[in-house]
């Protein structure tokens, strides 16, 4: 499911939003700072932010979750669907390192795209950061143009 043009978008640095909803259907989001492909691109983990408990409480086994991730230049992305097979916990020293470079990817990219500077973008960051790991069951272009929407393989 991972092929070498989502790889691209999901490299460090990338825009991640991770997005569940509650048994009535009321949405909740929080942005991601890594996604890593696991046991043969099967399943993600993900560092998201931990200063929302709701949302990490949703982050649990078999919650159905959304992480989309785009590139920040060229605005390609790509949006998973899957359940929580590992609940929001805390961030082992692998996943440390991907969150802290992640986040200074991110900035950098944002800064060669917009001019903004990273001293001032700092302030989005979180304090604290947690991880979880998702089952991969579909995914979906979500690049601005005609393929939006469609399943990835449909979209090339």
């Amino acid at each position: 499911m991972i092929t070498s043009d989502i790889r691209a978008i999901i490299e460090p640095g990338a825009a991640i939003v991770v997005g569940v909803a509650d048994a009535d259907g009321w949405p909740r989001a929080t942005r991601g700072w890594s996604v890593t492909p696991l046991d043969g691109d099967q399943r993600l983990r993900v560092v998201v932010s931990a200063d929302d408990d709701v949302l990490l409480g949703r982050l649990a086994p078999p919650q159905w979750v959304a992480v989309t991730a785009s590139d920040v230049k060229s605005l390609k992305a790509v949006q998973f669907k899957g359940r929580v097979e590992t609940a929001a916990g805390p961030m082992t020293s692998d996943d440390a390192l991907d969150f802290e470079r992640g986040c200074e990817m991110f900035l950098a990219k944002v800064r060669r795209t917009d001019g903004n500077a990273v001293e001032k973008m700092r302030r989005m960051l979180p304090t604290e950061a947690a991880v979880f790991e998702m089952t991969l069951e579909q995914a979906y272009d979500q690049s601005p143009g005609p393929a939006a929407g469609r399943p990835w393989s449909a979209s090339r």
